[in-house]
């Protein structure tokens, strides 16, 4: 499932990112980079996104649902967004058409089910994020409740007290 795990998206270095051989991070928008009911990029989403180009490491905003609060959120941050239903043909297409190579990437979310399926379907490495502080929506507090336990066998089984030397981000 998941490579790593992060408290968050923002607690990670970049160079840790340039570490992997990553020019490109797949984040999600739902909980990962924003709290569902965030409707524009905060101070620290601009932050990041300059500090990884600042990097030569793109940003690239991915979602399940193709919305206009995540097509507008996009436009804001001035990020690329793939969002639809059919998630991973839609990034394999892009990625193809891009010649862009599944092992120069990385996904960032905080889903086991939703967002490390992705990835494995990808090809890609995967660091798994806590969910961001405030109100979630009911599925997603189900989800929540669902991988709190997944979440917690998956660390416990695979870390075996490994960690990789940034202080927010381990192996698992």
């Amino acid at each position: 499932m998941a490579h790593y795990h992060a408290s968050s998206i923002y607690e990670i270095d970049p160079d840790f990112f340039l570490s992997l051989g990553v020019t490109t991070v797949f984040v999600s928008l739902d909980n990962s980079l924003e709290n569902y009911s965030v409707d524009k990029p905060s101070a620290k989403a601009y932050e990041l996104k300059e500090e990884l180009k600042n990097r030569g490491i793109g940003l690239i905003i991915y979602s399940f649902k193709k919305t206009e609060r995540a097509i507008e959120y996009a436009k804001m941050l001035e990020t690329q967004l793939i969002a639809g239903r059919k998630l991973n043909k839609l990034i394999q297409r892009y990625l193809e058409i891009n010649g862009i190579d599944s092992n120069v990437l990385v996904f960032v979310g905080a889903s086991i089910y939703k967002d490390s399926k992705l990835a494995l379907k990808i090809g890609a490495q995967m660091i798994l994020t806590n969910y961001l502080p405030g109100k979630l929506t009911a599925m997603n507090q189900f989800d929540k409740f669902k991988e709190r336990i997944a979440r917690e066998k998956a660390i416990r089984n695979k870390t075996n007290g490994r960690k990789v030397p940034s202080k927010t981000v381990e192996v698992i």
